[in-house]
């Protein structure tokens, strides 16, 4: 299982994503590099933008709309269809990579503590409640949620997102709480 773990070099922060390893020799466990994410840019929160869920027909529909509203809050615009700019960052959002466009190296974004980048929005995307079996399946989203970059305090989103995963299953809230919880 790979995650992202940030390291400061010269005072800059690195995204990286790792993976742990047992040396038995040392009999401890070790952090293998599985590659570098590039360096982290954190934009100030510069606008109050919701986002409204209650039209989204379906869960990856949902993902997308809490996105683009996290990038629009933190000072992206969208100028064309599925890029957002800020003053020195590019992401895209059919890629779900980012890029510095002074010089083209790859970025990953820092929102509300977590990071919004690539293998965490793909956690977001991929998300399935049938595969959480002896887990709490809103547990595992929450967290997901949050280590994405999105907006914790948010809970009518959170909720309105849990409720498209379910939805996606073809199943109700109350058929998925009897089957899972």
């Amino acid at each position: 299982m790979s995650f992202v773990r940030i390291k400061r070099v010269k005072g800059i922060p690195y995204a990286k994503l790792v993976r742990n390893v047992w040396k038995k020799r040392k009999g401890q466990p070790r952090q293998k590099l599985v590659r570098h994410l590039g360096r982290v840019h954190i934009p100030e929160k510069s606008a109050d933008v919701k986002a409204d869920l209650e039209g989204c027909t379906d869960y990856k529909s949902a993902v997308n709309t809490l996105m683009r509203a996290e990038l629009l809050r933190h000072g992206f615009s969208e100028t064309s269809e599925g890029i957002f700019e800020s003053a020195h960052v590019s992401f895209s959002m059919h890629s779900l990579k980012a890029h510095d466009k002074r010089n083209g190296k790859p970025v990953v974004l820092s929102f509300n503590n977590g990071i919004f980048c690539e293998e965490h929005l793909q956690k977001v995307f991929n998300f399935d409640p049938q595969m959480e079996i002896g887990k709490q399946p809103g547990s595992v989203l929450s967290k997901i949620y949050e280590q994405a970059g999105f907006n914790a305090k948010d809970e009518s989103c959170f909720i309105m997102l849990y409720k498209k995963s379910v939805e996606k299953e073809n199943m109700t809230l109350d058929e998925f709480k009897k089957k899972y919880l």
